[in-house]
């Protein structure tokens, strides 16, 4: 908490979906970021699902510290899209809410959570009831956020973001630098 002359205000640390480097990153820089991660991973064609199926997706790893409101990237690894679905619970939620607003059909074949990750048809449900009760539940907290911000009861401070792990990919503390500038606005 904060003090705004005798007030106290409440601080909210709150981490963007859209926090990630794909978004900081200018195309040509996201294509080279993939062509470094490709070069130290000889079989970065094939994810390691069941079904080895043919990677497109290029997945960032990042460890959370809650307790200091630390964002650390680990490392990146290809994926096929359909385990990066899995993976991403945001993609998850928007597939949910466009399926439900009659935007999106449903997919001809079984999707690859049930063909090749195994999953049943229960657990796919179970898995859109959990996401959308989160999606709602996180909506209402957003609002309620907002309300107290512009109410000036509350602040919103970012978090921290630690891309030290990009050195393994060969940027320079500077390119590091610029990086995690790029993630705080």
């Amino acid at each position: 908490m904060r003090s705004s002359g005798g007030k106290q205000k409440k601080i909210y640390y709150l981490l963007p979906l859209r926090w990630s480097l794909y978004y900081v990153m200018a195309p040509k820089e996201w294509q080279d970021f993939r062509n470094r991660v490709k070069k130290l991973d000889p079989n970065w064609d094939k994810c390691s699902c069941p079904k080895r199926c043919k990677t497109n997706s290029l997945d960032e790893r990042w460890e959370y510290d809650n307790s200091r409101h630390i964002k650390r990237f680990v490392k990146a690894k290809f994926i096929c899209s359909g385990c990066h679905w899995l993976k991403t619970p945001p993609w998850r939620i928007d597939t949910w809410l466009r399926v439900a607003a009659g935007k999106l059909l449903p997919p001809a074949k079984p999707p690859h959570i049930i063909d090749c990750l195994g999953w049943t048809e229960a657990q796919v449900e179970k898995l859109r009831e959990k996401d959308m009760k989160q999606h709602l539940r996180e909506s209402q907290e957003m609002d309620n956020i907002q309300k107290e911000v512009e109410a000036g009861e509350a602040e919103i401070l970012p978090w921290i973001v630690d891309l030290s792990a990009m050195k393994q990919y060969g940027y320079s503390e500077q390119e590091i630098a610029t990086h995690e500038d790029r993630m705080k606005r």
